[in-house]
């Protein structure tokens, strides 16, 4: 053929094995070359126990392994998958059907490199390769030293979305970011170690060299941020003023709504005392010492209860609420320490009523 060895990326075990099927009596080794692969798979499979031997997958190996053609997926047994790799490293091995997960983590380059399909299930939905995907599997055509170039082959039908290739075949590879951690384990370790240097780990490590190769841009940055601060943009400035606005408008709109919620002769906000409810206490300021702006924060309402003010106190009194109904509301509130001898002591005036209970 002149293009081996080759590798035929599918997603799916059932879709590798499916294709080294349909090779049907396609063979690709010489008569020295089965006897080779025969001796190395009886040698593998010695170390197997019995019951092993007969399984389905071990027993079907040897025929494709004979004839040029092996098959490499998760489903395979650990010795199956380290057998199809030693074979195909020495040559033996001229096509190969295998998933995804052979071009992660393993040298194993090929002349030709074969997509049966672009499209995969994540686990979700099906979607079409991603660009980094593409170029680690693509990646695995051409041997360093032995061929000049390698060669892709992308396998497309009328339903493929040329766009979408299009898009992946442009995109770049996924940035690699380093997960390095300095954890405690390590650092045991390299005190056990007394050949081992903390420092020179830390200054080797690839978390430290993309450090290195980002400090200019971050320095870059810093400066375009400093020289912002130092002559602050008109547009921003405008911003701030509106939101200014948009807050004391606020202010005065939650002004005009307390009196309507707490008025005595239209008690609406009595819908609104049940035990458990949190409140806020807080008054505005106004004149005098006694009508400065307080804050007492939140806290949850226990009990409420009406009562009805004696009408001839009320009069005597200039009271200006009249007959109209009172409420004593017990209230829970986070107060410091002290709070309550120096309400004893007549300290907490100005504090709501209720304040500590």
């Amino acid at each position: 053929m002149g293009m081996e060895p080759l590798i035929v990326f599918a997603f799916g075990k059932r879709k590798v094995e499916k294709l080294a099927e349909e090779m049907g009596t396609l063979e690709l080794t010489v008569h020295t070359e089965r006897e080779s692969i025969t001796q190395i798979y009886e040698n593998a499979i010695q170390t197997l126990s019995d019951d092993d031997q007969v399984l389905p997958q071990v027993e079907k190996m040897l025929p494709l392994l004979q004839r040029g053609i092996a098959v490499h997926h998760s489903g395979l047994l650990p010795l199956l998958k380290e057998l199809v790799e030693i074979l195909f490293q020495e040559g033996l091995v001229k096509l190969l059907f295998a998933t995804e997960t052979f071009a992660m983590g393993l040298n194993m380059p090929a002349k030709t490199v074969i997509f049966a399909e672009l499209s995969k299930f994540d686990g979700a939905a099906f979607r079409y390769l991603s660009s980094g995907e593409y170029i680690q599997m693509s990646g695995r055509a051409g041997r360093r030293g032995l061929d000049a170039r390698g060669t892709v082959v992308t396998m497309v039908d009328g339903s493929t979305d040329l766009a979408k290739v299009r898009e992946m075949l442009r995109g770049e590879a996924d940035s690699l970011s380093s997960r390095f951690h300095l954890s405690y384990n390590m650092l045991l370790n390299c005190v056990r170690t007394e050949t081992a240097n903390i420092e020179n780990l830390i200054a080797k490590s690839f978390y430290t060299f993309q450090l290195q190769q980002a400090k200019p841009d971050l320095e870059r940055r810093q400066r375009e941020l400093s020289a912002q601060l130092a002559s602050p943009d008109l547009a921003v400035d405008a911003r701030l003023l509106e939101v200014h606005a948009l807050r004391a408008q606020e202010r005065s709109l939650r002004k005009q709504l307390r009196p309507l919620l707490t008025d005595p002769k239209d008690t609406k906000a009595v819908h609104f005392l049940q035990p458990g409810r949190l409140v806020r206490f807080a008054r505005e300021g106004g004149a005098g010492e006694e009508g400065e702006a307080r804050e007492w924060g939140w806290g949850a309402i226990v009990s409420y209860k009406r009562l009805r003010p004696d009408k001839k106190e009320g009069k005597r009194g200039g009271d200006d609420l009249g007959t109209a109904d009172q409420y004593h509301i017990d209230v829970l509130l986070r107060c410091d320490a002290g709070a309550e001898a120096a309400v004893e002591a007549g300290g907490g005036a100005g504090a709501p009523r209720g304040e500590g209970r």
